[in-house]
């Protein structure tokens, strides 16, 4: 039988979206039982998140805001604070403006948004859940393959019109 999160996913992935995103919230915040969850939810659901956090320099003659994409809880947690602009961005902060001067005041703003992205099933997913994913991507191929024929088939004497005019 599935798991509780293989069932999620087939019944309910915006529920399952919305829990992996209150779980990375909570590890970022050091909550390691949410860290846990989060390691048993990653063995039969293949996801992904993003940390975006902004970030502050007050240099000698400007002040300006920047950004920082994070791809782990750990990278996140283990951001640094840097000496001078040049060093910030050579670390893949993004600068809204250019910074002016050459020192000044680093910090982070700790306002952290999180992003998820859910993929699928893994491999150590139950077979049961495996078979009904294969079944529900299936049918939502042919979903969409349907709406795209009813639009071209809409469209169709457009077309035609605009081959016999050319």
């Amino acid at each position: 039988m599935s798991n509780l999160y293989e069932q999620l996913l087939l019944n309910d992935a915006a529920t399952l979206e919305r829990k992996i995103y209150k779980l990375v919230d909570g590890a970022v915040w050091n909550n390691f039982k949410t860290e846990k969850r989060l390691e048993l939810i990653a063995k039969v659901i293949d996801f992904s998140y993003t940390i975006d956090d902004e970030c502050l320099f007050d240099g000698e003659y400007s002040s300006v805001c920047g950004s920082k994409t994070f791809y782990s809880i750990e990278e996140y947690n283990s951001r640094k604070e840097y000496d001078n602009a040049e060093e910030a961005e050579q670390d893949g902060i993004e600068w809204n403006d250019a910074p002016t001067g050459s020192s000044g005041l680093f910090s982070w703003v700790m306002s952290p948004e999180v992003s998820v992205e859910i993929y699928g099933l893994t491999e150590d997913a139950s077979e049961e859940a495996k078979d009904l994913w294969k079944t529900q991507v299936r049918k939502d191929d042919l979903r969409a393959a349907q709406i795209l024929f009813e639009s071209v088939k809409e469209h169709c004497p457009e077309l035609s019109a605009a081959e016999a005019n050319a």
